[in-house]
This record gives C-alpha cells, structure tokens and sequence, in this order.
C-alpha cells in the first residue's frame, strides 16, 4: 500500500574518518544502537594488503567493492572459500558458529574502493554453520533510466531481487545513481531501520541537503522516503532492515547475544573450531 506521509528524518550521521596507514582509510560509524540490525559501515579505500587471518563469529561481514574501484579484494576462508571481489561484486560472510577468514587487494599498490559493514545474527541464527555468498559484478540486477541507475545488490527493489538467497538476516541494500531531476522512491514499513549513505555529490532529502560521508538515518515509522540529487551527480548506498531487539556483547571479532555466548565463542577458537587460515602475505 503507498503511505501518503513521507518518512520523517531521525537525524544526520557525520561518518568519522580513520586513517590506519598510508594504504587504508575510512569513513564509517560503529555501535550506533539506531542502525539495527548494521552493527558497523566504512566506506573504505585500501591499497596494500592490511588485516591477517581473523576470526568473526555471531555477524555477517559483508564486502562491496564500488564500480568505480580501480582493484579488486581476494577473499579466504577456513572453510574452503576463494573469491575474487571485482569492482561491483559484492562477497558476504556470515560467521555464524565462528570462522576464520582474510580479505586483501589482489594487486598490491592498487587503489580497492568499497563498504565493509558487520550485519548482525539473531541470537536464534548466530550459532549457525558458517557460510559464504558470493556475487559477480554481473550478476548485480540494475534498473536503468536515463537520469538514474539502481544496483540491486541485496534485496528487492520495484519487484526485482538480488538473486543473493537464503540470508539469515535479510536486508536491501541498494548502489543508487541520480542526475538531474531524479527521484529515488521507496516505501518503508514500520520497525525497518532505513538510511541513504552519500558516496558522492550530494542529495537533498525533505528539504535538507545532506553531504558526502553522511548518513540521513529515517524515523521508523512507516511512510514514503524520496531522495532527489543536490548535485550535478550524486551515488548513495540505500540500506534497509528489520531491527533485532536484542543485546549486542562485543569482544574484539565476536558479537553475540550474551556473555555466555560470548565466552562459547572464544572457547571455539582456542579449541581450533573455527578452522586454520595461513596469512596470503
């Protein structure tokens, strides 16, 4: 049913920018208990490989590279998984019960633009087999006009689907493109967590303009979001989700529900269960 309201604005996120080293930086938020079920998202570039194998347990760690990357990403896993992340793919980990795993440019010195972002597991699916999902740039579905382009990386948009299945902790998230006098659409129902994330340009949004690296989060009260360009061109992630009302406990690469779990956790990797992973570099 199309909501005669529009969705209010909750408030306007400033990404904070982290720089690591000469070859990685981000812009990004993290722990903010108004993004549920997105525990974290750095819009991310990175040159030189970084982080060595590692565990994660309880999440999904989830990797899109823009199109616009000038490299690609090489994903391993303890399980047996390795892909190749190419400019417009997208590879999607979902730790579950824990696993090990290793992301790193495929060429060093070559510039990797994308969004990493931890999805977070229901305490019914967090101790689930763990399971990687992959997604060729080509396989993206995109609706096209003349003044706007829609990847449809997770989800449905205008009835048609990613044809990324059987996510424990399903979500929409959308690479958007507008010119000119373009309008992006979509109808949000209550108790869905919804933001538009600006990656280039600037969009304007209920009458607010809202800039490059800042998030417009939404009300959660169900109605129609439009988001026009403020800019000759502007691109933004649009991400959507159904909140997880349940505690998140953190300890370095693990996010479970409970200390108890938690602690479950750390056991399963001192004892080797999450698998072995020699580092790539």
């Amino acid at each position: 049913m199309i909501q005669n309201h529009m969705r209010a604005i909750k408030r306007i996120i400033t990404m904070e920018k982290q720089t690591f080293s000469d070859s990685f930086s981000s812009h990004g938020f993290r722990g903010d208990p108004d993004t549920s079920p997105f525990l974290n998202l750095d819009n991310f570039h990175m040159s030189q490989p970084t982080f060595r194998p590692h565990p994660h347990a309880g999440f999904s760690a989830v990797t899109y590279m823009f199109e616009d990357s000038r490299g690609s990403f090489t994903n391993r896993d303890s399980f047996g998984d390795h892909s190749v992340i190419a400019p417009g793919g997208l590879h999607w980990t979902q730790a579950g019960s824990g696993m090990m795993h290793e992301e790193a440019p495929v060429n060093g010195g070559t510039d990797c633009h994308g969004l990493q972002m931890f999805v977070k597991l229901a305490a019914a699916n967090e101790l689930a087999p763990p399971r990687a999902f992959h997604l060729e740039p080509g396989e993206v579905p995109v609706l096209e006009t003349d003044f706007s382009k829609i990847r449809i990386v997770v989800g449905e948009f205008q009835d048609t689907a990613s044809p990324l299945r059987d996510l424990l902790t399903p979500i929409n998230l959308f690479d958007v493109y507008l010119r000119e006098t373009s309008t992006f659409r979509f109808e949000a129902p209550d108790d869905v967590t919804a933001f538009a994330f600006v990656i280039d340009g600037s969009i304007q949004v209920n009458d607010q303009r809202v800039q490059k690296n800042e998030v417009v989060l939404f009300e959660e009260r169900g109605g129609r979001i439009e988001i026009q360009p403020a800019s000759q061109n502007a691109q933004f992630l649009f991400l959507s989700g159904t909140k997880i009302p349940e505690p998140i406990v953190w300890s370095g690469p693990f996010c479970m529900s409970s200390t108890e779990r938690l602690l479950g956790a750390k056991q399963r990797f001192a004892n080797g269960e999450m698998g072995t992973l020699s580092p790539s570099f």
